[in-house]
């Protein structure tokens, strides 16, 4: 009888704990990559931006691949239909966005394509080598240079739009965006006052410095610098105009040529060993904006002194 009674006993104490386990299961909140924005960028950089400003309540996709040309990227089939998910897509101005952003629009019509370069005033693209005066209107309407992310001004300015972007989207998490906004401007601040510090002794003899694309055009102006491209507007240079670059990093004493990793450097290799330079690589497509930014401060810094 004692078996019998603990035979029937026992179903009863695992029925009620089975129960409450499926309940408990039942009621565990879903994960919280569910809730995320799915927003899509087109350069590593903004990412950066997107997440500083967006936490954890947005899930950003980077278009333009590690190493890849902004210039003439195409996404692949996978990129494309990601998109069709995608809520948000921040635009920056980089060239491969003139012939796809009306693509990914027929991909995702619900999608919203938030173009943060218009939220900027831009610089123009020098048509001549060590070019000081403007070009006239026409002429810089064309000319418009897309770099404007690796100036700390302006990614302070882009972030602000950013910051309202999402809250107008997601008012819930409003008061987050906006503190995690202010924090980045901070982490800008000081970023920004290092940089200047870096350059406070530049004297003017020292100021230029020669990279291979036109890049770092707006870290120039927000530092009193000034850069020869080796590519007139991000264009290859012939015979005669590579001729005028080596005269020109012979007078203004270039000891450095910068290249970076989406543009073949054999150019500027050319120059380099005509002018007994060296060649340092800077990449502007970096993930870690503000600490990649830094870095290439410091090699610039270095090599004007």
């Amino acid at each position: 009888m004692v078996t019998s009674r603990h035979y029937w006993i026992y179903p009863l104490k695992i029925i009620p704990v089975f129960l409450v386990v499926t309940l408990l299961c039942l009621s565990v909140p879903a994960p919280a990559s569910q809730d995320k924005i799915p927003v899509s960028v087109s350069i590593a950089p903004l990412k950066y931006m997107l997440k500083q400003v967006g936490g954890e309540q947005v899930k950003v996709s980077v278009m333009v691949s590690s190493g890849a040309n902004p210039a003439t990227y195409e996404p692949n089939p996978s990129q494309m239909a990601g998109l069709s998910d995608t809520e948000l897509y921040f635009a920056i101005g980089v060239p491969f966005e003139s012939s796809w952003l009306e693509r990914f629009s027929k991909v995702n019509k619900d999608m919203r394509i938030v173009r943060l370069d218009q939220e900027v005033k831009k610089r123009t693209l020098a048509t001549e080598y060590d070019q000081d005066a403007e070009l006239d209107k026409k002429q810089a309407e064309i000319n418009k240079d897309p770099h404007v992310w690796l100036s700390p001004v302006l990614m302070r300015i882009m972030s602000l739009k950013v910051m309202q972007v999402l809250s107008g989207m997601d008012p819930g998490h409003e008061s987050q965006y906006r503190q995690n906004y202010l924090e980045f401007c901070r982490e800008i601040n000081r970023l920004d006052k290092r940089i200047l510090d870096m350059f406070s002794g530049t004297k003017k003899r020292q100021e230029r410095f020669m990279c291979l694309h036109p890049a770092w055009g707006y870290l120039a102006r927000d530092y009193g610098l000034k850069q020869i491209p080796i590519e007139l507007e991000g264009k290859t240079p012939g015979p005669q105009e590579m001729k005028k670059v080596i005269s020109i990093a012979r007078d203004k004493d270039i000891q450095t040529i910068f290249v970076q990793p989406q543009f073949s450097g054999k150019k500027a290799k050319t120059i380099a060993k005509s002018i007994n330079a060296q060649v340092v690589a800077l990449d502007p497509l970096a993930y870690d904006w503000s600490d990649n930014l830094l870095k290439m401060a410091k090699k610039i810094s270095k090599a004007l002194r």
